[in-house]
């Protein structure tokens, strides 16, 4: 009997197995054909050390972004071992992250049958498989799995997970042998992402979770004393763990974060704009009704935390934090210490320190973690207490959980399969996110240049149109976009704008600390290269001034990384021929050459094309010659290489 009723859980763990992997691969298989989109560019577009270096310590360890401390590693690392095994494609790297997100849901099942069983819950297959299928549909995990870029917040939550599972699993024989897995589990979630420094705080709640009601909270057996008593080993170990990375963190990108907690900050931020409590009612909407504000932006500007209606809901959302604290401290229920795991999730994107979230009161992808635990609260709810306490019939609450839980499941599958479309590509992208928050410039920026980038400059001039018409010009990222449009289309208004927008920039290239200050405005770096490297093409194209044109490309250069510098250093061999250097043109062409670079090819046409227009404006009396300058640059870039 024993061994049938083993073979039948054995199949039931398989049957539940197999329908989540299914509902994963249905719900997210369009993914497959999306591009690469938003910091993806930052990361390994046009950052191209992960194809082009070799592997060491320094190309992992660099910042995220620019002007941060973020140290992320073992992502990196995921991203150079992808990039050299497979290439540099886009239905690899989202192929990743939904086998990431696939697993993900696969620990949520195990970790929710688990705690289950150990609850003495009746059913324990069927609680984890609806803990797993809750959070697989959620809406709020389609920015981390449909974006490349998201595999940040996917890592650190399969390390927790994993973490939670050997936790909780086998026998408590086997605890000295759990510890070495657990901690090497918060180490890689740390390498991952910042977020791996919540684990032991998680850990101790899903302790709490499981012991018995009827201790007192202190004394010599209170819980206090007892979670110290179990876990004083993986809290040590873990102190260790953070230390070392801390450590790591510092010596690797020159300080443990890149903000300061001011009396300033606490003042603005926290006590009168109220962040804190703006970023949890923003992330309750987002768990529990995320239907119709699906956006990779949610604007700080667009808050108004003492408006009527906004006042209800932060009573609201503190009667539920006060509630929460009731039933862990007063009820000890379980399901409340294990939503207070997700709880201490958040804690590191409240706002309770200053965050680099581009003016925004947050993001979905931050709650793929903590939604792993809201979705194993939910379902370790005891709804048979609540039975009793209402006074409702045990068949009438199942029923009513039945539909709404089931219609919550619909709608949220809904959502998650048709919004995730928009991640498809930049251009729908940033059209979807503009037109949901029209007065945001980094949306419009956004949507502009993702217009250009699929070759959609109609868009960019219909929207130029209707923001001097609204606002009588343009602001400077603005500027900055439609003077690369009117360059790309040979129109020699472009050096005007572009006048306008070096006068205005602040000139960080002559400043002895300039490397310091550029992350200070909101114009990114490579915008700033962008627009030097822009006039330079335009004083070769309009004016054929070869030396002016070298001076401004050696500025843009300054802005970048010397990965990030290949777009900018084809249309530098135009000018070097230009200046009769033939040598120095042939010699970065052929440093060019072994180099990838996605759109390499269409690059290659750029120093003849440059050269052409080059001696299009030439004076009549240089122009002997100069039509000899495409075709010697024609032959330069075709025997690339074999020097």
């Amino acid at each position: 009997m024993n061994e049938l009723s083993k073979s039948q859980r054995n199949r039931g763990c398989l049957a539940a197995v197999g329908t989540l992997l299914l509902i994963s691969l249905v719900l997210y298989w369009k993914v497959l054909g999306f591009e690469y989109v938003w910091d993806d560019s930052l990361l390994f577009l046009d950052k191209t050390a992960l194809v082009n270096e070799p592997l060491s310590w320094q190309l992992l360890a660099d910042p995220v972004l620019p002007g941060t401390s973020y140290l992320r590693p073992l992502v990196f690392l995921t991203l150079y071992a992808e990039f050299h095994i497979f290439g540099q494609n886009p239905a690899i790297s989202h192929a990743i992250n939904l086998l990431i997100y696939a697993c993900n849901v696969l620990l949520v099942f195990f970790v929710g049958r688990r705690l289950a069983s150990l609850l003495k819950r009746g059913n324990s297959m069927l609680l984890g498989w609806v803990s797993a299928v809750m959070y697989a549909v959620h809406p709020s995990l389609v920015e981390s799995t449909a974006w490349v870029a998201g595999r940040f917040d996917l890592m650190v939550t399969f390390f927790i997970l994993a973490a939670i599972a050997i936790y909780i699993g086998g026998s408590i024989d086997s605890k000295i042998k759990k510890l070495p897995l657990i901690v090497f589990f918060m180490g890689a979630a740390l390498l991952s992402k910042e977020l791996g420094a919540v684990l032991p705080a998680v850990l101790i709640c899903i302790w709490f979770a499981l012991q018995p009601v009827g201790k007192k909270w202190f004394g010599g057996q209170g819980y206090i004393k007892q979670a110290i008593v179990d876990n004083w080993v993986i809290l040590l170990l873990s102190i260790f763990v953070l230390l070392a990375y801390l450590f790591l963190r510092k010596s690797s990108v020159g300080g443990i974060y890149h903000s300061t907690l001011s009396l300033d900050y606490l003042l603005n931020a926290v006590i009168r704009q109220l962040l804190p409590l703006e970023a949890l009612k923003f992330y309750f909407v987002k768990v529990f009704f995320p239907f119709s504000s699906i956006n990779p932006l949610h604007p700080l500007s667009e808050l108004n935390a003492y408006g009527g209606f906004e006042i209800a809901a932060s009573l609201a959302v503190t009667g539920a934090i006060v509630f929460l604290i009731f039933q862990c401290v007063g009820r000890k229920s379980p399901a409340a210490w294990v939503f207070s795991a997700g709880m201490v999730c958040l804690l590191p994107v409240l706002h309770l320190v200053p965050l680099s979230t581009g003016g925004n009161i947050g993001h979905e992808r931050f709650l793929t973690a903590p939604l792993a635990f809201f979705c194993l609260a939910l379902s370790l709810v005891d709804y048979k207490a609540i039975v009793g306490f209402i006074g409702l019939k045990r068949q009438f609450l199942n029923r009513l959980l039945l539909v709404a839980g089931g219609g919550w499941v619909l709608i949220a599958v809904f959502t998650t399969y048709t919004v995730q479309l928009i991640w498809a590509s930049d251009l729908r992208l940033w059209n979807w996110a503009y037109h949901k928050h029209p007065s945001f410039a980094f949306a419009r920026y956004n949507y502009m240049y993702g217009a250009l980038k699929s070759g959609r400059p109609d868009l960019v001039e219909r929207e130029v149109d209707l923001l001097q018409k609204r606002d009588g010009g343009l602001e400077v990222s603005d500027q900055i976009l439609y003077a690369n449009l009117l360059l790309r289309r040979g129109n020699p208004e472009s050096m005007s704008y572009l006048e306008g927008i070096m006068f205005a920039l602040p000139k960080f290239h002559e400043m002895g600390d300039g490397k310091k200050k550029v992350f200070g405005i909101p114009v990114p770096k490579i915008g700033m290269a962008g627009v030097y490297g822009d006039y330079s093409m335009g004083l070769m194209m309009f004016k054929s001034d070869a030396e002016a044109a070298l001076k401004y490309s050696n500025i843009a250069e300054w802005y970048l990384a010397e990965s990030e510098k290949i777009p900018l250093l084809y249309p530098k061999v135009a000018i070097l021929i230009a200046l009769g250097r033939d040598q120095d043109a042939q010699d970065l062409l052929d440093y060019l050459e072994p180099l990838f670079y996605t759109k390499k090819e269409r690059l290659k046409k750029d120093p003849a094309a440059i050269l052409n227009n080059y001696c299009k404006n030439l004076p009549s009396q240089q122009l002997n010659g100069c039509q000899e300058l495409v075709s010697k640059a024609e032959k330069m870039v075709e025997s690339a290489g074999r020097h």
